[in-house]
């Protein structure tokens, strides 16, 4: 029996934020769009599990760019103000899981200039447990994540339904053994949650 439905933030809970902070990045770091995000992606581990604090992001990723580390945080400062939004289906979507009866969680990988500004917003308020990997030095897809997961809502893997917009990440749930969802859009998402027997929705 299912008793615990976790999200991802990025691109499911939240709308998704990074395609417009490359794009600006680019724009003002004078780079490709590809250059702006493979050069995050090859530190991302490091900044997503907080092993190196934000100005020291900002000071080597501006480096890779030949940019300045102040144009940078604020091209994704003001970018994440300006952009963030809360999926309103899928909020609904939780209210319901709650009003069932089941818990809900958040994890994401995130960076911790990005979660402090949705801890601000309490757009994160909705869960009654809130995994942020800059907090706790894990990521998904490791394993290490989901089981730190279960441990703290108490659950069994099989007892769990993981949604993520990565297949990265939803293939780490399932091997973790949870049953898991690859997040297209709140109606799909609606029924692909029906199918792991969760009701009330």
């Amino acid at each position: 029996m299912i008793k615990a439905v976790i999200f991802d933030h990025g691109g499911v809970f939240g709308k998704d934020v990074m395609s417009s902070i490359y794009s600006e990045t680019a724009i003002r770091a004078h780079v490709s769009v590809n250059a702006a995000r493979s050069e995050v992606h090859k530190i991302r581990s490091m900044i997503q599990k907080g092993k190196i604090t934000m100005d020291e992001f900002w000071k080597v990723y501006a480096q890779r760019l030949n940019s300045d580390p102040s144009i940078i945080k604020v091209v994704w400062t003001k970018m994440l103000e300006n952009t963030a939004k809360i999926d309103k289906k899928v909020e609904n979507i939780v209210k319901k899981l709650k009003k069932e009866g089941y818990k809900v969680a958040l994890c994401t990988n995130t960076i911790k200039a990005f979660s402090e500004f949705h801890k601000r917003n309490n757009d994160y308020g909705i869960f009654d447990f809130v995994i942020i990997s800059c907090d706790i030095g894990m990521q998904k897809p490791d394993r290490e994540m989901y089981e730190f997961v279960l441990k703290k809502l108490n659950v069994k893997p099989d007892e769990c339904v993981f949604i993520d917009n990565q297949m990265e990440n939803v293939k780490g749930a399932m091997n973790a053994g949870m049953k898991a969802i690859l997040f297209e859009n709140a109606e799909q998402l609606k029924e692909e949650l029906k199918k792991c027997g969760v009701h009330g929705i």
